[in-house]
């Protein structure tokens, strides 16, 4: 997804005053909003809409440890219960805003490149989205509520983690059938090589991304088990 272009997305039919709102506005320092609320019951378009920004908003001025129930129902303007029926906490929420309209699946069309080429085009989802400094924050709130809230954890799993390990073991093991790494190689131990530098720039700095940054990230893969 382009960051130039993060379409904001709500809760039911498209209409003149959800193109006017300031998700629209803001669309390329905010996150869209999420399609999804924790039951199937039609929700109220424009709360559904106020507590996200309100959220993303929080999240840009006091970061993501400040962030709570009370102060995202304070600054939309809704009760607690609001927010309640749609999520169970703010980790679950913010799980809703860091995946909307994200892939965790290349096209067919690069299964037949060379795997290197393919894990660098995986990692580059993650990258376009971390170029967003309100998707950072979003990480680092989801990071901290995962700890004790076992719902958010397994939405973690569910969405975020276990796609990305799933699409990256596919495209090793591929590459080991085809010859174009060592059998040998530890999959498990690769995956989170390739994965786990972004949460070490996400704990401990303000991420930056240079053009080359998957590629690099993918050459150690290369060198440590290529042919």
């Amino acid at each position: 997804m382009s960051t130039k272009k993060v379409r904001a997305v709500t809760r039911g039919p498209k209409s003149s005053a959800v193109a006017r709102s300031s998700v629209a506005k803001t669309a390329t320092s905010n996150p869209p909003v999420p399609e999804q609320a924790k039951s199937g019951r039609r929700r109220d378009d424009k709360v559904h809409e106020a507590i996200l920004r309100a959220a993303v908003d929080l999240l840009q001025v006091k970061g993501s440890g400040a962030l709570s129930i009370e102060g995202i129902a304070a600054k939309a303007g809704v009760s607690k219960q609001s927010i309640y029926r749609r999520w169970g906490s703010t980790g679950e929420m913010l799980i809703d805003l860091y995946m909307d309209g994200m892939d965790v699946e290349l096209p067919e069309t690069l299964q037949e490149v060379p795997f290197d080429r393919q894990l660098v085009a995986l990692l580059e989802l993650t990258v376009r989205r971390l170029k967003i400094p309100a998707y950072v924050e979003i990480l680092r709130g989801v990071s901290i509520d995962i700890q004790t809230n076992q719902e958010s954890r397994r939405l973690y799993r569910e969405r975020i983690f276990d796609p990305r390990k799933a699409t990256a073991k596919k495209i090793i093991e591929r590459a080991v059938e085809k010859g174009e790494l060592r059998s040998e190689i530890d999959v498990d131990l690769a995956v989170e090589l390739l994965y786990s530098v972004f949460w070490f720039r996400i704990f401990f700095e303000t991420p930056k991304f240079s053009k080359n940054f998957a590629a690099s990230i993918v050459d150690v893969i290369k060198h440590r088990w290529g042919v």
